[in-house]
């Protein structure tokens, strides 16, 4: 056998070792239930029974959780019909969260039919709940919560505070019982839309103070709009105390 034949047929050989072994990888993947990339480039694994489903569920969601992993509930199962019989691929939403999450089960067989799954995921623990219904842009006092361990669908991030936010503002209407969360809390305003306030203007080596009307409320820290009582001109400033902002520069 020539060279340049000789050179042929080992790449022919290659190649079809190749074209094996890459078969074999994909079926062990298939049949093993093993993680792949579903068409959209979401990831997804194939299932065939209720107890398969089942455990890779928990899978999924300890995943997406690993700090601080839900509980969850599968509202509504699936009939296999003869278990073991037909796979289908199990495709997560994009995103998970507390509360109801829809997964997908596609048909791996020709005629791919979809079927909606419903997954709740929740978090149980000790948390501020509010201890009556309250009112937005109220200013939170002690009789307004109450700890409780109750069911929530917020990450424990949100409704984590080292301690109770009294003195907060609220940025909307909540029900009795409905757990507080960082989202829907602000300082309480030191200064509220209307009060007129000291305007302060500094500049190296200068300071200059005027009076002005705030067009918005604000806490600590805050940017807000004022208006010079002496100037038409709107400007933003900084709120530093009760009854006193400062020019905020650009």
């Amino acid at each position: 056998m020539k060279p340049r034949e000789r050179n042929r047929e080992r790449c022919r050989i290659a190649c079809g070792t190749l074209a094996v072994w890459g078969a074999l990888l994909l079926a062990g993947s298939v049949a093993g239930g093993q993680t792949g990339t579903a068409a959209s480039g979401a990831p997804h694994w194939v299932v065939s029974t209720e107890a398969e489903l089942q455990t890779l569920l928990g899978h999924i969601v300890a995943r997406a959780f690993p700090e601080t992993p839900p509980s969850w509930e599968c509202s509504r199962g699936h009939d296999f019909g003869a278990e073991g019989q037909k796979g289908y691929e199990l495709l997560p939403p994009d995103n998970l969260g507390g509360g109801r999450n829809w997964f997908q089960l596609r048909e791996s067989s020709p005629g791919r039919k979809n079927y909606l799954l419903p997954v709740d995921l929740f978090w149980e623990d000790s948390v501020w709940v509010a201890a009556r219904p309250l009112r937005a842009r109220q200013i939170l006092g002690a009789v307004d919560l109450v700890r409780r361990v109750t069911r929530h669908t917020q990450l424990p991030a949100e409704v984590a505070f080292a301690e109770a936010p009294v003195g907060m503002c609220l940025q909307r209407a909540m029900t009795s019982g409905e757990v507080f969360t960082r989202s829907n809390l602000k300082p309480a305003p030191l200064i509220e839309r209307g009060a007129i306030v000291r305007l302060i203007y500094r500049r190296p080596g200068l300071t200059v103070a005027s009076r002005a009307e705030a067009l918005e409320s604000g806490g600590a820290g805050q940017a807000i709009r004022v208006r010079p009582l002496d100037v038409r001109r709107v400007c933003r400033a900084i709120v530093v105390s009760s009854g006193e902002v400062e020019v905020l520069m650009p």
